[in-house]
């Protein structure tokens, strides 16, 4: 099996260099803000709350060529989610949110020497598990995700 994926790398490298290609790890980090959200259970039943804003993290692995890239994208956060609740009488507790984000990403990119402008968008699926801390219970949801982004790569050197 090493010697399987050994044979594998060398052969992805060897086949981008003698294209003018190249597989790029992205790192992204960055900071989401508050969000309310609101859901019906039932009839009598109302959820109504805030998604903390809070620390989100994640990696894209990239095939680059030319001015184009596609890539696989992977991000998470985890945040706390205060909710009102109610149902005959009014209930508070806080959950606890797991979001993952996996995405297939399209880039464009437009070199100008040291700095590399870029725009693109990705579809994808994300994650969702809410856990209650006080049961232990949680759920899990996916949905469809999409993205659009807009930025700056900073080369060391042409």
């Amino acid at each position: 099996m090493k010697q399987l994926l050994s044979t594998l790398l060398i052969s992805i490298l060897a086949f981008s260099a003698a294209h003018a290609q190249e597989i790029r790890l992205n790192g992204y980090a960055g900071y989401v803000f508050d969000d309310r959200v609101g859901a019906y259970a039932s009839n009598t039943a109302y959820y109504e709350g805030t998604v903390k804003g809070g620390f989100r993290w994640g990696a894209e692995l990239e095939y680059h060529r030319g001015m184009s890239g596609i890539g696989l994208l992977y991000l998470r956060q985890d945040a706390d989610v205060p909710m009102n609740y109610y149902d005959i009488i009014l209930k508070n507790q806080t959950f606890k949110l797991k979001a993952n984000w996996i995405m297939l990403e399209f880039n464009r990119y437009v070199p100008k020497g040291k700095a590399e402008p870029y725009a693109g968008g990705g579809l994808g699926v994300a994650i969702l598990n809410l856990e209650n801390p006080e049961t232990g219970s949680s759920s899990s949801k996916t949905k469809f995700a999409w993205n659009l982004k807009l930025g700056t790569n900073i080369l060391a050197s042409e």
